[in-house]
């Protein structure tokens, strides 16, 4: 991963290389190891995985994705298209869009309900609060136990510079915090404005 990490740093502004990606994260208990993507296209996969590599993590990264113009009235797999979650060694994207079925029993594992709804369990994320109300409102998951990073960004930041007037709530890009705390920035390209009812590519 360090050299990998160097290439990186050493890319021109806005050449593939010079992002952030999965591959550059290395556990600090085991630097070797790689990080495992799981792509799940059903729920009895989505719930396989999560049982196997998911549960008693005491903290998790999450986010998901939905589809751009989609309303209250729209379909849950359209307000709720990928689910995204990482733990220190794996990653799981449970791209829900393609599941067969529309109702929540059919789109919901029930190892993620249990995991979403464990309070002792850390949910960490950008603008989580926003995706939490999703996951309840179109998937009847209640989601606890969230952290949202812009706060912590921000309480270690301007701590460290003693520039206390700036801790507040408002939101901080995961591109600026990557950037600020990793050293390169995440490129996210037109993945926002996916069509989540089409496969994902190895990209």
């Amino acid at each position: 991963a360090d050299a990998i990490a160097e290439k990186a740093k050493a890319a021109a502004e806005g050449h593939p290389d010079s992002y952030w990606t999965h591959k550059l994260y290395t556990h600090s208990t085991t630097p070797t190891t790689k990080i495992k993507v799981h792509y799940c296209k059903s729920l009895h996969t989505t719930e396989s995985v999560l049982q196997k590599h998911f549960l008693n993590k005491p903290v998790l990264g999450f986010d998901i994705e939905w589809k751009i113009g989609s309303t209250a009235y729209s379909s849950p797999k359209k307000n709720v298209s990928l689910i995204q979650i990482a733990c220190a060694d794996r990653i799981i994207l449970s791209h829900i869009g393609l599941f067969p079925g529309e109702s929540p029993e059919r789109l919901v594992a029930p190892t993620l309900k249990a995991i979403m709804e464990d309070a002792s369990v850390l949910k960490c994320g950008v603008a989580i609060k926003a995706d939490c109300t999703r996951l309840r409102k179109f998937l009847g998951i209640e989601t606890r136990g969230i952290l949202e990073l812009s706060h912590l960004h921000r309480l270690v930041t301007y701590s460290a510079s003693e520039d206390y007037h700036l801790i507040n709530k408002r939101l901080v890009s995961l591109t600026e915090q990557a950037e600020t705390h990793l050293g390169l920035p995440i490129f996210k390209g037109e993945v926002r404005g996916s069509d989540w009812s089409e496969t994902l590519s190895m990209e």
